[in-house]
């Protein structure tokens, strides 16, 4: 950590990365009134080496949420919260001052604490939530949806409480605004602290009711999690203080697949209230983490301070399977498995679907290298490896074994005991004539194609 040139006077509240034109910079927003001993009053940006005020920012109340929205002019910086001037809870920076767009916001001690931008299929539009009863002269309770130039409400609002978060996600329906806090109706149905509004309708998310802790949910965040959790794609995160979703025991911060939620681990605890409050998704040099900032004492069972970082345990993962190997008899044959997971991994090498175990001449058979020495055909075949850890398991492609037999064995011993006898005669004679299968036809002992007498007197010249 390091001091960012003398910081704030104030609590921030909120940040984010805008271009006016002069360059990518920080702004920030909060409680604060001087940055590095200069006055910006609840508003500043950072170029990277300095800080600066825009037009004194704003007073009568403080900052709570930013957001970068296109109102048909170009990129625009917008800020809410509960200030009341030089605009009244929500202002748009135009690179000079800040203006107000005609919120009107109504209510006791309206506040704007969240803001997202949402296609609903009539265009993007910069949706607002908090604590209101109205906006732009209209009934809205506690969110309403602003596209530029007119105002309009999403049904009967949010009620029983206020909005905390506000974010875009796709379940597998398209894409949906969610909105969370510590209410308990979204459009007249009941929705416990979390609710999905589609453009038309709002509706609880499918098993997430959201019940213990005072304070409900504070902050959701959609990503493509693969590469932070594997292969399951797109999710929506979930803090807050809350002890259970949808009965399921879970602490604080959540996971949602579109389908199901999962606890995060233990999830965050410690001291009185805990809540996560905010949340990121960053590489911090060695793969995509999740990042949760908030009021706790301990995160996943360890102690932390109000800010945590949270990466899944690799998943188990194939890097290389073995390869193909065509030996001679008697040689050494190794196969080797390159595997990630969690912990410590155990491996089975099997050959044609069957365990092996360690014996003489077989060695590694619990390892990621099967070495195999002085190999005969009987070695022949395929040979793959389940690999395991404290999540699942996997298994290899089969590598195939040839051996190369140099020894040709006696001739005319069909039978292969060892001895030219009566019944390698019979086999002989059995196989009289043009050989069906050329290829497979082991009584054809000058390999002709047919089986004559010529076979025959090769037999009976190694007889015994």
């Amino acid at each position: 950590w390091s001091p960012l040139l003398g910081g704030t006077d104030g609590n921030v509240l909120d940040m984010l990365f805008f271009d006016e034109g002069s360059g990518t910079a920080l702004y920030v927003g909060g409680m604060f009134s001087n940055v590095n001993g200069s006055l910006a009053r609840r508003v500043a940006r950072w170029d990277g080496e300095n800080w600066s005020s825009l037009a004194g920012g704003v007073t009568g109340g403080n900052v709570i949420s930013m957001q970068i929205f296109d109102d048909g002019d170009g990129p625009s910086l917008f800020i809410g919260g509960n200030f009341t001037n030089p605009a009244d809870r929500i202002a748009r920076w135009n690179g000079t001052n800040w203006e107000d767009i005609g919120s009107q916001l109504g209510g006791t001690s309206p506040a704007v604490n969240a803001m997202a931008v949402f296609d609903d299929g009539n265009g993007p539009a910069l949706y607002f939530a908090g604590r209101f009863l109205g906006a732009g002269g209209q009934t809205a309770r506690n969110i309403v949806r602003w596209d530029g130039e007119q105002w309009s409400t999403l049904g009967t609002g949010i009620l029983g409480g206020e909005v905390f978060a506000l974010e875009v996600f796709d379940d597998g329906n398209g894409p949906a605004l969610y909105a969370a806090g510590d209410f308990d109706t979204a459009g007249g149905q009941p929705a416990e602290k979390l609710a999905r509004w589609d453009g038309e309708q709002w509706s609880a998310v499918p098993g997430g009711n959201v019940s213990g802790g005072l304070i409900g949910v504070q902050g959701l965040l959609a990503v493509d999690d693969g590469p932070l959790a594997g292969p399951d794609g797109p999710a929506l995160y979930m803090t807050g203080n809350f002890n259970s979703v949808g009965g399921i025991s879970i602490n604080n911060i959540a996971r949602f697949d579109g389908q199901n939620w999962s606890p995060i681990g233990s999830g965050l605890g410690g001291p009185i209230l805990p809540s996560g409050i905010a949340l990121a998704l960053a590489d911090l040099g060695d793969g995509p983490t999740m990042l949760v900032g908030g009021i706790f004492g301990a995160a996943g069972g360890l102690n932390s301070a109000n800010i945590a970082a949270f990466r899944p345990n690799p998943l188990l993962l194939l890097n290389a399977s073995p390869e193909d190997l065509t030996v001679d008899a008697g040689d050494s044959a190794s196969f080797t498995v390159d595997a990630t997971g969690q912990g410590d991994l155990s491996y089975q090498w099997r050959r044609d679907g069957d365990p092996l175990v360690d014996m003489p001449g077989v060695s590694g058979t619990d390892t990621a290298t099967l070495v195999l020495s002085e190999v005969s055909s009987a070695d022949a075949g395929l040979y793959d490896v389940v690999i395991s850890d404290n999540c699942g398991n996997i298994t290899s492609d089969p590598a195939e074994l040839i051996v190369n037999d140099d020894d040709p064995g006696i001739l005319g011993d069909l039978n292969n005991d060892g001895v030219v006898n009566v019944f390698d005669l019979l086999l002989l004679l059995e196989g009289w004539g043009t050989c069906a299968d050329p290829e497979n036809c082991p009584a054809d002992l000058n390999n002709d194609g047919v089986v004559n007498v010529f076979d025959l007197l090769l037999l009976l010249e190694n007889w015994g």
